[in-house]
């Protein structure tokens, strides 16, 4: 294993972005991505390990700016390496920067590992339900 960067996400890895998306949620990514929408990868060996995708979003009624994480996943023969604490770490950065007051986002419940991993990370659990409608 080489050492791991990481980096916003660039086009000429979207194949590879593509194997780890996948894997973890059995979804590719298509499209461009707005301007509100931030990607990082981990990359090993030219290979994207790691993935985060975080949108920029605006509270009009809080006048706050915030951040929503949509996507999270590392390859799964690469977990266990700090890997997601290093995307968290630089998407941490990116919001300060970018004067987010917080970040958020849901998970499923069946993902232990990975709630393990926001309770470490400080994420606090919110006593809420997610709605969905779809067209």
């Amino acid at each position: 294993m080489g050492v791991i960067k990481i980096r916003k996400f660039e086009e000429k890895y979207l194949t590879s972005l593509n194997l780890l998306l996948k894997e973890a949620y059995d979804v590719e990514r298509v499209g461009n991505i707005n301007n509100d929408v931030i990607e990082l990868i981990a990359i090993n060996n030219e290979e994207v390990v790691g993935y985060l995708n975080i949108n920029k979003l605006y509270n009009p009624i809080n006048n706050i700016y915030y951040g929503y994480i949509n996507y999270v996943c590392v390859l799964k023969k690469f977990r266990r390496r700090n890997i997601a604490t290093s995307l968290f770490k630089e998407v941490e950065d990116i919001a300060k920067r970018e004067e987010m007051i917080y970040l958020e986002l849901t998970s499923n419940s069946k993902r232990i590992e990975a709630h393990k991993l926001y309770t470490k990370l400080n994420f606090k659990m919110r006593d809420t339900n997610v709605f969905r409608k779809e067209f």
